[in-house]
């Protein structure tokens, strides 16, 4: 297996973990994938840099992908 893509989790799966996430985390996921912000959109709505809106948004993904890879071994 090459790894785990969001586009292999279920949408419910992915916002359990998603729920799991710290508060800022979640929000830049939440954003992101819900209403299609990117990260400049994400930092301002949330009071960010953009530099933290990127790192929070690539943080969460990769929770959510290690998550799903350690749950399959």
């Amino acid at each position: 297996m090459h790894g785990v893509t969001t586009h292999d989790i279920s949408e419910n799966e992915f916002w359990d973990c998603v729920d799991e996430l710290p508060h800022l985390t979640d929000r830049a996921l939440f954003l992101h994938r819900q209403n299609g912000l990117s990260v400049e959109q994400i930092a301002k709505r949330l009071g960010i840099e953009q530099k933290e809106a990127a790192e929070r948004l690539s943080e969460g993904l990769a929770l959510v992908r290690g998550s799903f890879s350690v749950a399959e071994h």
